[in-house]
């Protein structure tokens, strides 16, 4: 029997776009796949230190990773600089989910013809899980803002 894998990086293989995308998407699509490969590769990271403070016996040890946590989530939200350009997420290897919303606006933007409210319910599809969720999309503050639109997780915060 095969182990099933679901890491972040295993679910980011098996995405495709939909087969109704607008040409505009399916040109972004590869790019944006490309671009958000140190955010999974620190999703990997954090499941690992995840797993080896549940393992740890030393509230020393656990603290320590702990912080490495805190700061590979906080790179995921901001980018960070490790190709040491001088500044945070200026290239895709240190991109943070600011830098890849801003990569959708970017591409929404884009779209022709233009993107536009949908009538009251909009539908997002769950990458990996081959079931989509309804959600309002008259909830969300701006339906071509995704800065409002999505939050960001507060490190410390649940």
């Amino acid at each position: 029997m095969e182990a099933q894998v679901n890491t972040a990086s295993h679910q980011a293989e098996k995405w495709s776009p939909s087969a109704d995308a607008s040409d505009n998407v399916l040109r972004f699509a590869p790019a944006f796949k490309n671009s958000i490969t140190a955010v999974i590769a620190r999703c990997d990271y954090i499941e690992l230190l995840a797993k080896d403070v549940a393992a740890s016996s030393s509230v020393k040890e656990a603290s320590l990773l702990t912080k490495e946590i805190v700061k590979a989530a906080q790179a995921n939200v901001e980018g960070d600089d490790s190709s040491g350009t001088g500044s945070k997420g200026s290239v895709p290897a240190d991109y943070g989910v600011a830098q890849l919303r801003d990569q959708v606006q970017a591409m929404i933007g884009r779209e022709n013809p233009p993107y536009r409210k949908a009538m009251g319910r909009g539908t997002i599809r769950r990458m990996g899980e081959g079931k989509c969720a309804t959600a309002e999309v008259s909830s969300f503050p701006s339906t071509t803002d995704l800065r409002s639109a999505v939050p960001l997780p507060v490190p410390g915060r649940n």
